[in-house]
């Protein structure tokens, strides 16, 4: 089985192999205070990310800063791409301040 690997930039990624491509990107995600809904764990807050499919997998690349903050504020962030619009969950305690971070995204293609 070979796996080629297509294409690449700076933020885009595109594997093709015998059973479709995957195409990997990056998104910076930006978390406003003020944005979180709910009022009791997992907080949620919807935020706007361009080229999201029904099929694209969202996953969150916080940096040693941040899982420090998230550690010692007793929250976890987690995101859900639920029909193409992608939402972020805090488990735990509510995020007081803003945030931002790196998220991957990766599409599947047969």
């Amino acid at each position: 089985m070979a796996i080629s690997y297509g294409t690449a930039d700076s933020l885009r990624v595109r594997l093709k192999g015998p059973y479709g491509s995957v195409t990997i990107r990056t998104a910076e995600v930006s978390l406003a205070p003020e944005e979180w809904k709910g009022a009791v764990s997992p907080y949620s807050q919807t935020v706007a990310l361009s080229g999201i499919t029904l099929t694209s997998k969202v996953d969150l690349q916080p940096d040693s800063l941040l899982l420090e903050r998230m550690r010692l504020s007793g929250f976890a962030l987690a995101a859900e791409n639920e029909n193409g619009q992608v939402t972020v969950y805090a488990f735990g305690g509510k995020p007081a301040g803003s945030i931002t971070l790196q998220a991957t995204i990766t599409e599947v293609q047969k």
